[in-house]
């Protein structure tokens, strides 16, 4: 046992005064730290401001009489308000404060609804219906205008596709009683249906996918992963990389005869490349947990020991495999590049190649990155 001890405490020492082990256990983490908070800072939540241009006494008249327009804009602006994703809006009392908003870059672009779009969508002609302001210096205003496109015409579209449903199916009927009649039953058949089937899996719809992190977002745009960095991905290589250097440390040990004579010397072996694999786990689940990627305690440490055990028992074969230092130091860049362009490290691309989700199972860091 004092022997084991005093093995391991002569592994650390050559591990700390080796400078690429420090470049690994200390560099990069502080490299993706930093990397990640000024990414972080840099990719706030992009804001559209929005002004409902509604009359006073058109605003008054919509309050004692209830209409399809007063309803589509009500419905627009919760929609809006209650939007979650890359793109908010934040709802403004005047024309003016649009323009301050865009102007000082609170809001990166600034839209005027009219009072009558509602009616302008159903004639059909909503062509250049909507003022738009943009903030100087951003290239952000194509994707509100899209966000925002398609939060009308959604609201659009189930306000009235029972109307457009009965229209479609009566378009040939010509007695005006039956038609009437039977143009209540479709309208309310219709947006019964379309309650239950549009957000149920079972009708066609967009899904996004961020592939840095393997993460999806919602219908609303509410993204499960806000941080583009791929943290996670960038500290699991290099655990995987100080588990190589193990390997080629027990190599090199094992051919200046360092182990000979030890009884053990399968034993020290492993813990040749098991402490520098679970020392850069230690120092990764330190720097997920800084980053804002940590799931959970009991989660983030079963994942990691887990997968630094079979990192272990991984870097086992390989040093069987080529049981010769020089050749397997020639080896491990091709590793090195191979698992980084493979596994989900920086981009998921068995997405684009589905060959590479099978590829990927023979390295450890794709288990733990897919768990």
């Amino acid at each position: 046992m004092r022997r084991t001890a005093v093995y391991i405490v002569s592994i650390w020492k050559r591990m700390w005064k080796t400078p690429g082990y420090l470049a690994i256990f200390i560099l990069i983490p502080f490299l993706m730290i930093l990397v990640s908070e000024m990414t972080g800072k840099e990719n706030t939540l992009a804001q559209a401001a929005i002004y409902f241009d509604v009359s006073e006494e058109e605003a008054i008249t919509r309050e004692m009489q209830p209409d399809l327009r007063k309803l589509f804009l009500k419905e627009l602006e919760e929609r809006l308000l209650n939007r979650k994703g890359a793109i908010t809006f934040l709802i403004c009392d005047s024309e003016e404060e649009v323009k301050r908003q865009t102007a000082s870059k609170q809001a990166q672009c600034g839209y005027i609804l009219p009072e009558d779009l509602f009616e302008r969508l159903e004639e059909g002609r909503y062509t250049r219906s909507i003022k738009s302001y943009e903030s100087p210096n951003t290239d952000l205003h194509t994707i509100c205008d899209e966000v925002l496109f398609s939060e009308i015409f959604s609201v659009y579209e189930q306000m009235t596709f029972g109307e457009q449903a009965a229209e479609y199916f009566l378009s040939e009927r010509t007695e005006e009683g039956t038609a009437e009649k039977d143009k209540e039953q479709i309208v309310k058949r219709a947006e019964e249906l379309l309650e239950k089937y549009l957000y149920n899996g079972s009708t066609f719809q967009f899904t996004y996918e961020d592939y840095q992190t393997n993460k999806m977002e919602d219908r609303d745009g509410e993204a499960q992963s806000a941080n583009s960095i791929p943290v996670r991905g960038v500290m699991a290589l290099m655990v995987y990389i100080c588990g190589l250097c193990g390997t080629l440390d027990a190599l090199e040990d094992e051919t200046a005869g360092r182990v000979q004579r030890l009884n053990k010397k399968a034993l020290f072996q492993i813990l040749t490349i098991a402490v520098p694999v679970f020392v850069m786990g230690g120092i990764a689940l330190s720097v997920i947990f800084i980053t804002d990627h940590f799931n959970g305690i009991g989660i983030e440490i079963g994942s990691m020991v887990f997968f630094q055990v079979l990192l272990v028992a991984y870097c086992c074969i390989l040093k069987k495999i080529w049981k010769n230092e020089e050749r397997f130091c020639g080896a491990m860049p091709v590793l090195i590049l191979s698992a980084a362009v493979i596994c989900p490290v920086f981009v998921d691309l068995s997405v684009f190649l589905p060959v590479l989700g099978v590829l990927e199972r023979l390295y450890p860091l794709s288990y733990y990155l897919r768990m």
